[in-house]
């Protein structure tokens, strides 16, 4: 998507999660029911971060949180419950981050420059859901696609808006559409997508994979501004 194939440019990994300052269970109205619920998702969160879908379990999550699988099964299903709560909570947090903080910037590169920051900031404090951001686009599991694309559907609309506003401020040519480049960004964006799933099934280092990810999203973003001819003295 536009937001995805934009702002890989500067995401780095680092600091450490701060699991209820961006929205999820409030704190404030707490009770040994959803205690319960919380402390599961909590060990949830940090298991399907560090390991991906396919390499976790709930023998897992009840060791780290010595929870007893009663417990977990009386609040999700399975397995596939618990990581999309999870992968849902990634995503909500990271929007309801940006339609508090995004500003209106009059100068269309200094837009898109805060736009890339807020989300830098954002998971700096969050590193676990960057991780599990990530895990979603390079190690998704196969037979969740569907119900994660319904989870990502409220996020990618709202980035959808903020490229087309971007567009209104570009010098663009009178025979290309606001759409017609979101559907050409879609595909470069896919395509590049593609490669790096597949890089990513063999791949033992995911900071690394994520690095060289950045830099190729830089060289096609660079093309895409710009163009590919010489520029001129």
């Amino acid at each position: 998507m536009f937001f995805y194939f934009l702002t890989y440019a500067i995401i780095r990994p680092g600091g450490l999660i701060n699991f209820f300052k961006f929205g999820g269970f409030k704190l404030s109205k707490l009770n040994k029911s959803n205690t319960n619920k919380e402390k599961i998702f909590s060990f949830a969160l940090e298991e399907f971060s560090e390991n991906s879908y396919d390499n976790s379990s709930i023998n897992k999550i009840c060791s780290k949180g010595n929870i007893s699988k009663g417990v977990l099964y009386h609040y999700f299903k399975d397995k596939d419950e618990l990581y999309l709560a999870c992968v849902k909570y990634c995503y909500d947090s990271l929007l309801e981050f940006y339609k508090n903080s995004l500003k209106n910037k009059i100068e269309w590169k200094e837009e898109i420059k805060y736009f890339l920051e807020l989300k830098y900031i954002f998971f700096s404090k969050n590193s676990q859901l960057q991780n599990l951001f990530f895990h979603t686009l390079f190690r998704s599991p196969e037979h969740l696609s569907l119900e994660i694309k319904n989870i990502k559907k409220e996020f990618d609309n709202f980035t959808y808006e903020f490229a087309r506003n971007i567009f209104t401020k570009l010098p663009l040519k009178t025979s290309i559409t606001n759409e017609e480049l979101i559907e050409f960004l879609e595909l470069l964006e896919n395509s590049i997508s593609i490669k790096f799933q597949i890089k990513a099934k063999t791949a033992n280092d995911l900071d690394k994979l994520f690095d060289e990810y950045n830099c190729e999203i830089e060289k096609w973003i660079e093309i895409f501004l710009y163009g590919i001819l010489k520029k001129e003295n």
